[in-house]
């Protein structure tokens, strides 16, 4: 997989040897627009990415890369096939073309990537390229150049977008300090926002979709209860869950079900409770886990015999893209140390900013939920508490306080 320093060079030789298809101004809409966004995206410099990985997420990649070098940033997408006809349309992306947020496709955040790197007056290139050829679009300030691609002599394995941008020049002596900083602001921002991300990220390497809980701003340990809402549609938005099987539990939840794991077992556990809302039932075998069946969880006994414990649910609930080892999941979950009680909404892929329960008043839990059609503010960041998100959260509080007494009294046993 390209790094920016690849795609750095590959976009210098495509403005060599391509062939110039058209040169010129962007339209008015869209200088005024830039010009109006440019001090938002240089406070949220970041934005840009996350807009580029959540166009990854709508248009269903198969995977993304993003990098970052001495002088530029990029984001790469993968998709299996041909690319869809709007985002082989360079048209696109020189005009500003509004569109209501509630209809954002792949193209829509695309577009809104490419302007918000465009916004601070930093150079960038938009590569989009499939089996049938493609275009490279250059653009700083107010003026760009297109140059067309021809299909490759090799049709290639899947088809790719890549996004780079330029950092603002500085002086020679803080380019390193510079580039660490960035880099490392970059990094920090995407590890936690992109953390359930259903489609695999990796930054230079770095695997970010971890399904965990962990790198959320101040998450408080120990983690004493996972509860995952697991979901077996492939056509809604979904987050993307560590498998139970990696998490040893001290007890698992399916149903009316309720096993314990053997003192003394190893490994041992990691978690007190884990929790999940599917139709099904726990099975406990003996021996070594099964390939076919759908782990939840495996340990050494005591006395050297190995156990496993399985769940007869459906296996389309665990994403292909991940290999099969994460969950799909419509909501997740979390009790741990003392914090607020905090909901995070997933839209595309990306964590939004937390809105506080302040009606559930345990200062205890951490609820990731999956849902594309939230309303945001301006910067895309954060949900809007409106009469939906309101009653959405009380829905969930409700479902909290029954979560807490259906356990206590199984905890009391």
């Amino acid at each position: 997989m390209a790094g920016v320093s690849e795609l750095e060079e590959m976009v210098a030789r495509l403005s060599q040897d391509a062939r110039l298809d058209s040169a010129g101004r962007f339209t008015v809409d869209l200088a005024r627009g830039l010009e109006k966004l440019a001090q938002l995206a240089r406070t949220y410099h970041t934005r840009w990415a996350l807009f580029a990985v959540q166009a990854g997420v709508a248009g269903q990649a198969s995977q993304m890369h993003l990098s970052s070098g001495l002088r530029s940033e990029s984001v790469t997408l993968h998709f299996p096939g041909q690319l869809p006809a709007q985002l082989r349309e360079p048209g696109r992306f020189t005009r500003f073309d509004s569109q209501a947020s509630e209809d954002l496709d792949a193209t829509t955040l695309l577009r809104q990537a490419v302007q918000w790197a465009l916004a601070p007056g930093s150079a960038v290139n938009l590569v989009v390229e499939d089996s049938s050829g493609g275009f490279c679009l250059s653009g700083k300030n107010q003026n760009y150049t297109l140059h067309e691609l021809p299909p490759p002599a090799i049709s290639p394995a899947s088809a790719r977008v890549a996004l780079v941008r330029e950092r603002p020049h500085e002086p020679w002596w803080k380019n390193p300090f510079g580039r660490a900083r960035n880099s490392l602001a970059l990094l920090l921002e995407c590890r936690w926002r992109l953390s359930f991300c259903p489609v695999p990220v990796k930054f230079d390497g770095l695997s970010l979709c971890s399904g965990m809980p962990y790198d959320l701003p101040g998450f408080p340990h120990p983690l004493m209860l996972e509860q995952l809402h697991m979901d077996g549609k492939s056509d809604t938005s979904c987050l993307a869950a560590a498998h139970p099987r990696d998490i040893p539990a001290n007890y698992y939840v399916l149903g009316d079900c309720l096993e314990k794991r053997p003192e003394q077992a190893s490994p041992g556990a990691k978690v007190g409770w884990l929790e999940l809302v599917y139709p099904g039932t726990l099975v406990l075998g003996q021996g070594v886990p099964k390939g076919e069946r759908f782990t939840v969880g495996s340990w050494w006994r005591q006395d050297g015999q190995p156990e496993y414990l399985w769940a007869d649910v459906q296996d389309n609930c665990l994403l292909t893209a991940f290999q099969r080892n994460r969950c799909r999941c419509q909501m997740a979950l979390y009790y741990h140390g003392r914090s607020r009680d905090l909901l995070y909404y997933q839209r595309f892929g990306i964590l939004l900013n937390p809105l506080e329960l302040a009606g559930l008043q345990t200062d205890a839990w951490s609820i990731i939920l999956a849902d594309d059609q939230v309303q945001t503010d301006p910067t895309g960041l954060s949900p809007i508490r409106n009469e939906g998100v309101l009653q959405r959260a009380a829905q969930i509080e409700e479902g909290v306080r029954r979560t807490q007494i259906r356990l206590a009294a199984r905890m009391e046993r």
